[in-house]
């Protein structure tokens, strides 16, 4: 086990090193003879003024410099690392209680700049996934095969920066590592953490209620199973409402949370204008729209209307009780609930406006959750079949939707790539396994263009893809 995992966390550190000989590289020449030829940088005007006009340019990417970095969530978390929710220290007071404090007292307490907290970042990032994938998948061969996939996914890059989904994602796979391996310990820490690091945690427990309902109501047990999920969800919801008491502590009102939530237009409503605040992410949320969150109701539909149809009881008392394949389910189905979730917040709290929607949903363990477990049947037609509904629904989302003007350019290739990545998903099985490794090389040398693209943009203060 721990040579495998040492496999998996020694590729993923060279994968990282390679991706920053490659961003040196493209400060010079080597730019001008690849990406000036098909892409320009998204930039602002004047670097480290928010909400101002981007343009266009077509330069060298910048330098890794610790002045580049103080922009957009990276900004508001060091504002909360040094002055927590002081609402007279600091900058950006209205809108901190809309970030929770997990991830900047881990800031605070290591001592680490901008660049070091982006590192350790990327390093929690690479723990989190080999955690998951152990927890998650048994045959080694295709584990790896699955872990050098995932790395080569254009989300890769909410990772390298100083936001806090590596922790959101440290947390689940502790938690997902503890329930499959029967140690209920990690569960308790890793679901406390989770409550503590991301506002999104509310939908997380919605999930989570939703599939210990299913085993409710399929247990012959039921009381018994209705105490193991309380005891469950506790520490879930006991890292949220502790996250939300120190903002309390701070600010001396229990609402800070929503009110600064308002600044971002959020509210209930009807979708009028489906949009997002930047071509790349509009893509990539209508990928996620098309691919994953419909398809995960349209399952659930399905597979609740089958057990109702069959009866299906459940010996069961507790969770930690259950066998591989019960556990698995119930993390599918949660994480499943999750997607569903978030796309009715961003449709009906947000009125359609995708920004960060995207992000919501790629970088979260829940969406490693479904790509780990997600079945590879050994016939491809069926499945090949679903990706070309899916592909075409995708594309009359996108004409019906014309935000992001001409879909043929770089700015999309970050949807372009996870259409390609799902297919590359379905005929992975099938294909000898030198191929298997050459299509993920090819994978990942894509994703080291996007990364670089995204991160550029980012050290260049043209961040839009929040």
């Amino acid at each position: 086990m721990y040579q495998s995992a040492l496999k998996q966390i020694g590729y993923a550190i060279l994968y990282g090193a390679f991706f920053l000989l490659f961003f040196h590289a493209m400060q010079g020449k080597l730019y001008d003879f690849t990406m000036a030829h098909f892409s320009g940088n998204t930039e602002a005007q004047h670097e480290g003024q928010p909400n101002q006009e981007l343009v266009k340019l077509k330069r060298p990417f910048a330098k890794i410099s610790e002045d580049k970095f103080g922009i957009w969530d990276a900004a508001v978390y060091k504002s909360i690392r040094d002055n927590m929710y002081q609402i007279d220290q600091g900058e950006y007071t209205h809108v901190r209680p809309a970030f929770f404090p997990l991830f900047p007292m881990i800031w605070r307490i290591s001592q680490l700049d901008y660049r070091g907290i982006s590192v350790f970042n990327y390093l929690i990032f690479i723990l989190s996934l080999t955690l998951l994938s152990f927890a998650l998948i048994e045959d080694p061969v295709r584990r790896f095969l699955m872990f050098v996939f995932a790395l080569s996914l254009p989300q890769l890059i909410f990772y390298m920066i100083p936001y806090t989904e590596s922790i959101f994602m440290l947390s689940g796979s502790l938690a997902i590592f503890g329930l499959m391996r029967n140690r209920p310990v990690l569960w308790w820490i890793g679901l406390f953490a989770m409550g503590m690091s991301r506002p999104a945690t509310f939908f997380v427990i919605g999930s989570f209620a939703l599939a210990e309902a299913y085993n409710f109501f399929r247990s012959t047990e039921r009381l018994k199973y209705l105490y193991g999920s309380i005891l469950r969800a506790m520490p879930l919801l006991l890292g949220y409402l502790i996250a939300i008491g120190i903002q309390y502590y701070y600010t001396h009102s229990w609402t800070a949370l929503s009110a600064a939530q308002s600044y971002w237009n959020g509210h209930w409503q009807m979708p009028t204008n489906i949009s997002d605040w930047s071509a790349e992410g509009f893509g990539m949320s209508c990928f996620a729209i098309c691919f994953i969150c419909l398809p995960m109701l349209i399952y659930f539909v399905l597979k609740y209307l089958r057990a109702y149809d069959r009866q299906e009881s459940l010996p069961l008392a507790s969770l930690f009780e259950a066998g591989i394949v019960e556990r698995k389910d119930y993390i599918f189905s949660a994480s499943g609930w999750y997607m569903i979730f978030m796309l009715v917040f961003i449709m009906f709290y947000k009125g359609g406006g995708l920004q960060s929607f995207s992000r919501y949903i790629f970088a979260s363990p829940m969406f490693y959750v479904l790509f780990f477990l997600l079945p590879q049947p050994r016939k491809a037609i069926k499945p090949l079949v679903i990706w070309l509904v899916c592909v075409m629904a995708l594309y009359r989302f996108m004409t019906v939707n014309l935000y992001g003007d001409n879909r043929v350019r770089f700015e999309f290739e970050g949807m372009y790539q996870l259409v390609l990545a799902s297919l590359i998903f379905i005929l992975l099985p099938k294909i000898p396994r030198p191929l298997q490794y050459l299509s993920l090389a090819g994978l990942a040398c894509i994703n080291l263009f996007w990364t670089g693209y995204m991160f550029n943009t980012f050290l260049r203060h043209g961040w839009i893809f929040t």
